[in-house]
């Protein structure tokens, strides 16, 4: 398989990542355990911001299986989240 371009959407609170530009500044809608994220879809443009999943090497699979370690995108997020206040 071929490796994945990393994404360059972040959410700020449940982490999913994403490739969709035009979404920056709205609310996630992702859902898990029947609620909503209450999260907002950051721009994470910067190639420092990126990695390659260490689990599937930036393709998103391990064979037939979407990769756990990444949620398919082939990448995991590098910055660390902010400290609460």
């Amino acid at each position: 398989m071929a490796k994945q371009p990393a994404p360059f959407t972040i959410c700020t609170v449940c982490r999913r990542a994403g490739y969709n530009s035009i979404i920056v500044g709205s609310l996630c809608g992702r859902s898990y355990y029947g609620k909503r994220c209450c999260g907002v879809i950051s721009s994470a443009i910067q190639e420092k911001n990126w990695a390659e999943c260490p689990s599937c090497q930036a393709e998103g699979w391990i064979g037939a299986n979407s990769c756990a370690e990444c949620d398919g995108t082939g990448w995991r997020y590098m910055r660390a989240r902010p400290a609460p206040n």
